[in-house]
Parts: structure tokens; sequence; C-alpha cells
């Protein structure tokens, strides 16, 4: 049956004419077609093109004399492809998984360039790279995990006192707990195409201490993440068992991991909120970066949290520096799936449900995944994390390296979630800070009793 684009593989399989989208558009609207091709590419997978292209394909252009572009139905194009595979596969520093990004990035090229795919029509293709990939195959080194000795030892060694130090032991608890990679919390650089991005980066309102069913849990929203870079996954629309307020689609989506307290232990994320909020004196904007650099005006970069990540661990094992945070979204894996392999996947964004990644389990359960993952002993596994396999290259063009259709809301002004009292800001007792207006409630009596607790 047709898929909603009107593509069917069974039609595809039926020969016919070829015709390209460019053939017989009018000039006016080129400049938009080449818009809609070139979007279909997420930044870092045009960067791939660009590799491609430059580094490896255009040299062979000037070696051989053939033109930079490979025209629809150029006769030699097979042999041009295979040529710029074989050369790849001389050089010994690339694997297999490279060699066949950097075809793949060619052929988006020539495609960009308003040509056919070069490799249609060519025969024995497939039979020809499952060859190079047996040639160039290298096993895949396991990716260590981060014990949890050394984030114990790490966070026992930070001065209260120091902003960054804070923050640190802050953020590596949010990416234990939620196994998230470092580019949602993030961005690399201050400025250029790896800039913060409100799309994907942590705001201010993307973290919050929320009451949800019942409990009061560290609520972290998830938004463009590296396998749904559009927010298109049904679980960003919201669990139907909660009250989820509309509009939040506007904000990001409704995609809440939800980490539990372990109070008492030295990995409480309370805690560490609370004692990072203290470096703040009043509310801060709801839409600027949650995590911040050393002068708190711009955002916290991959950089900087490498570098922070390296001054800790080098203060309490010198030895063990060669750590990335990727080892710590193992071991936080590692220890949630030894007690329940299924609901890991589902917290890890893996495996979800059909309106939110936790509508299949009881939500007791998931509030407590961190303080069983944090108070367990050292679990028996593999330090090879098992993820869930990555979508391959597919629908939307994108190479990954290392998931029904979206309801149109209405604006809506979306109430900010309860949150604890944010320091400096002077409230009356029994009140309790709802986005930045103190209120009296009985949710504000046992924030401030939650509060007194923690200090």
């Amino acid at each position: 049956m047709p898929a909603r684009d009107g593509y069917s593989a069974q039609q595809a399989s039926v020969p016919y004419p070829r015709a390209i989208l460019y053939d017989g558009l009018p000039a006016e609207y080129l400049p938009l077609m080449d818009e809609l091709m070139g979007n279909r590419l997420a930044v870092k997978s045009m960067g791939k093109v660009v590799i491609a292209f430059e580094k490896y394909w255009k040299p062979l252009t000037v070696e051989f004399g053939w033109p930079e572009i490979i025209l629809t139905d150029d006769p030699e194009r097979a042999g041009k492809l295979a040529t710029f595979v074989l050369r790849m596969l001389e050089n010994k520093k690339l694997v297999a998984d490279s060699i066949q990004t950097y075809v793949w990035g060619l052929r988006w090229k020539m495609k960009l360039e308003h040509q056919a795919d070069p490799v249609f029509g060519v025969m024995h293709w497939h039979d020809f790279m499952v060859s190079v990939r047996v040639r160039a195959h290298v096993p895949h080194e396991p990716r260590r995990a981060l014990p949890m000795r050394l984030i114990l030892a790490m966070l026992a060694t930070v001065d209260m006192d120091e902003f960054w130090e804070v923050q640190f032991a802050f953020f590596l608890i949010i990416l234990l707990g939620t196994f998230s990679r470092s580019e949602c919390p993030c961005p690399k650089t201050f400025t250029g195409k790896d800039r913060w991005d409100p799309d994907k980066h942590w705001m201010v309102r993307d973290i919050a201490i929320q009451l949800v069913a019942g409990a009061y849990v560290l609520a972290i929203r998830f938004k463009a993440i590296k396998q749904d870079r559009r927010i298109e996954r049904p679980e960003a629309r919201g669990d139907h068992r909660l009250e989820v307020a509309r509009g939040g689609a506007a904000k990001g989506g409704n995609d809440f991991s939800y980490i539990g307290d372990a109070p008492g232990h030295e990995l409480s994320p309370f805690k560490w909120y609370a004692a990072l909020m203290r470096f703040y004196t009043g509310p801060r904007d709801a839409d600027s970066s949650f995590f911040m650099a050393k002068d708190r005006t711009r955002p916290y970069t991959y950089s900087a949290a490498m570098k922070d990540l390296k001054v800790m661990l080098a203060r309490v094992s010198p030895d063990d520096t060669d750590f990335g945070y990727h080892g710590v979204r193992v071991e936080g894996w590692n220890r949630a799936s030894a007690d329940n392999a299924e609901l890991a996947e589902a917290h890890g964004g893996w495996k979800p449900g059909n309106a939110s990644r936790y509508s299949r389990f009881n939500l007791g359960d998931v509030f407590n995944i961190f303080p069983k993952m944090v108070q367990a002993p050292e679990p028996v596994v593999p330090v090879v994390a098992c993820w869930a396999t990555a979508p391959p290259e597919g629908s939307d063009g994108e190479v990954e390296d290392d998931e029904e259709d979206e309801d149109v809301e209405e604006e809506h002004e979306e109430p900010a979630p309860v949150a604890m009292p944010t320091p400096g800001v002077n409230l009356q007792p029994g009140d309790a800070l709802v986005g930045t207006e103190a209120i009296a409630s009985p949710i504000g009596r046992a924030l401030n009793r939650l509060h007194r607790l923690l200090n």
C-alpha cells in the first residue's frame, strides 16, 4: 500500500522513464527547491557531504581529469565511484563505517547539484561494498563506563562555594540519571553552526522539580535529540495519564525524563539542584541556557564541560583522566539495566510507549530508577552499553555516526511547573514560586518543608 507521501517500493520497482525533480522546473522555483533539498540534512550530516567532496573526491578529479560533478547517466560513473572507494580503502586510517559515510556524502552532493544518484543503475555495487566492509572492518572498542567510585570521589571534593564545581556536580548527575548525551545540556561552541540551540539544548524551563503523580521528582525535558532532530516522536506530545499542559509543543514538546530523589545520598539530585540555585540572586530567565559558563552570562559549552571533567578526575585519580562523558551514560545504563533492563530502555528513550517513554510502566517504578541506581552495588554487566539499535539512514536523509502525526496545537499559555523556591526571592511562610510569582498554597508549604530538609 502506498505511503502517505505517494511512494511505494513495489511501484518504484517497475521501470519508468527517468525523471529528475529539476527537469522542467521553472527558474523562479529553483532556489526554493534547493533550499528544501538542503534542509533534509542536519548540519553534521552536511559536514560529511563537504568532507567527502572536498577532501576525498576533488583530488581524484584533478588526478584523472574528471569533471567534479558526476552527471546523470554518466556511462563511466561506476568506475569513478569504484575508484573513489578504492582510494579511501588504501587509507589505512579509514574504517568501513567512515568509507560508507563518505560514499553516502558524495552521492548526496551529486543530488544537491541537480543530478541523479550516481549509484542507481550500477550493477554489483552492493556486492562491492560488502567486500569493502569485510576488508576495512575494525571491531569497535567498548565504551568504558565511568565507575561510580570516581563519580562519588569527584563530588566529595566539590567546593560548595565555587559555582563551576557545584554546576559540574549537577551536570554529572543529570547525565547519569537520564543516560543523556552531552549534546542535550550544552552546545559545542559559543558561535558558529554548533552554537547554543533553543530547540535542542536545555533551558531553565526544561529542568525543574515538579509534582508528578503525587511525588516530587526532577523533570528534564528532552527536545531535539540525535534520533529525532525535528521533535516528531509521539512521546513528545506527553503521557495521556498525566495532566500535560497544552502549549508544550511550542516549548520543545512534553517528553520529560524523571529522576527521583535519593534523600541523604551524596548524589541526591534535589541537594545539588538547591546548591546550584543558591548562586543566582533571583528568578532566572526561563528561555536562557540552564547550564552556564563561569561568567554566568554565556552558555556552558562541551569543551568547558570536558575541561571540568578532566580537572575533577585529576584531582581524585590522576591515572583515570581518559574518561569522557559518554562513560557517565554507560555507567547509568549499566546500573539501571541490572535492575530492570526493559524499564531502563524506556527511561533512556530507546523503547518508548505509545504516548510517552513511560506509558507502559508504573510511574512509581520510574521514580525509583535513580535511587536504586546510586545505592546498588557494582552491577555485573559488560562495560559495553547495549543501546537500542540506532535508526539507519532513512527518511530524513541523515547519517547516524556513533523514531504518528504531530497534533497541531493552538497557542495556549502553559502554566509554569511548580519549582523549588528560588534563592534570593523573599517568600512568606507557606509560599512557593510558580514561574516568577510567589503564591501561598499547600504545595508551597510542602515545598518549603522540603527546602528546609535539604538545607
